[in-house]
C-alpha cells in the first residue's frame, strides 16, 4: 500500500539529531533519483523529518510517510514491509539497538555503520551492510538495486539475530 509497484526504504526509531542529519539527504536523493522509491519513517520524531525533509523538496510529499509511534504489531508490520530498513547511530550499530533487532528479527535487509560502539560480530557476520554515515547513499542504491543481496544480507542478519542477539542470549 505504501509503494505501490517500487521498492519501500525505512527506517525506525526516535530520529534523534544524529539521525536525521544522516536520514535529510539520504532520503531526499533516493526518492528524487529514483520515482518508483517510497520511504517510510517508523516512530517518534519521523513526522518532524518528514517535514524538514519536504519543507526543501515538497513535491516528494506523496512517497514519504512518517505515521509517527505506532503499536507494537503495526510498527512490526510496517518495517516488515520495507525492502531496506536504514539505521543510523550516532555510535554505529550494536547488539543493544532494539531498533536494529527488530528489523533483524522480521528478517529485513539493514543498512548502517560501524562506530565505536559496534562490536566485532557486525563485520565478521556479513549480516548487515556497513557504510560510513556520508556514504549511505550509493550503498543504499545498490542494494535496493540487488534483491539477492538484500535476500542474503536478510537472511544472515535473522540468523545473526535468532543465534547471537535475541533476548534469551543477552540473559545467559
Amino acid at each position: 500500500r505504501l509503494a505501490p509497484g517500487g521498492k519501500l526504504v525505512a527506517s525506525f526509531g526516535r530520529f534523534q539529531e544524529f539521525a536525521r542529519a544522516c536520514l535529510r539527504p539520504l532520503l531526499r536523493e533516493l526518492l528524487e533519483r529514483d520515482p518508483g522509491l517510497n520511504a517510510l519513517l517508523i516512530g517518534e520524531g519521523g513526522e518532524k523529518l518528514r517535514e524538514e525533509i519536504l519543507a526543501a523538496a515538497p513535491a516528494l510529499a506523496a512517497r514519504l510517510h512518517a505515521p509517527g509511534l505506532l503499536p507494537a504489531a503495526a510498527a512490526s508490520a510496517h518495517i516488515a514491509a520495507a525492502d531496506l530498513l536504514v539505521q543510523p547511530y550516532a555510535d554505529g550499530i550494536s547488539g543493544r539497538r532494539g531498533t536494529a533487532m527488530a528489523g533483524l528479527a522480521l528478517g529485513r535487509c539493514l543498512l548502517s555503520h560501524a562506530g565505536e560502539a559496534t562490536e566485532p560480530v557486525w563485520r565478521q557476520a556479513g549480516a548487515v551492510a556497513l557504510a560510513a554515515p556520508v556514504a549511505l547513499r550509493p550503498v543504499a542504491e545498490e542494494l535496493l538495486g540487488d534483491s539477492a543481496r538484500r535476500q542474503t544480507l536478510a537472511v544472515r542478519g535473522q540468523e545473526l539475530y535468532y543465534r547471537h542477539l535475541e533476548i534469551e542470549h543477552t540473559v545467559r
